[in-house]
């Protein structure tokens, strides 16, 4: 247990007593998978790559390529206001009426397709 003392020390703890149950890494090999194929397991029949990602994924990484775009119409009213106001509190003041200036149309029209592409991946799923 040479490798725990440290760990043990930095935390506070004392040793445990020798007679005591302690949590350990099984040295044994996991038989799920033999048991699951013993009973007819359906998941063993599929591969799965892991290394590939799924549809959501792609999904996602395709949106976040052009997200700036998309956002600045959004913030850059904000962003105007902070370079103008000189406290917090006549900031937030003013966020009602920057609401009204920023434009949404690209973020709303991006988010809109990707929930309709994710919804359709999902469905597309359960056949």
């Amino acid at each position: 247990m040479p490798r725990l003392l440290p760990l043990r020390t930095k935390l506070g703890l004392s040793e445990p007593a020798k007679e005591a149950d302690l949590l350990s890494v099984s040295t044994t090999p996991a038989q799920a998978s033999a048991t699951n194929r013993a009973q007819g397991c359906a998941c063993s029949n599929r591969a799965i790559n892991r290394n590939q990602p799924d549809d959501i994924e792609v999904l996602a990484e395709e949106m976040l390529t052009d997200w700036e775009p998309q956002i600045t119409p959004v913030t850059a009213p904000v962003m105007e206001a902070i370079k103008r106001v000189e406290d917090y509190d006549q900031l937030r003041a003013l966020l009602p009426q920057l609401l009204d200036k920023a434009d949404v149309k690209k973020l709303t029209e991006s988010l809109a397709q990707a929930g309709l592409m994710a919804y359709g991946t999902g469905v597309e799923g359960q056949e």
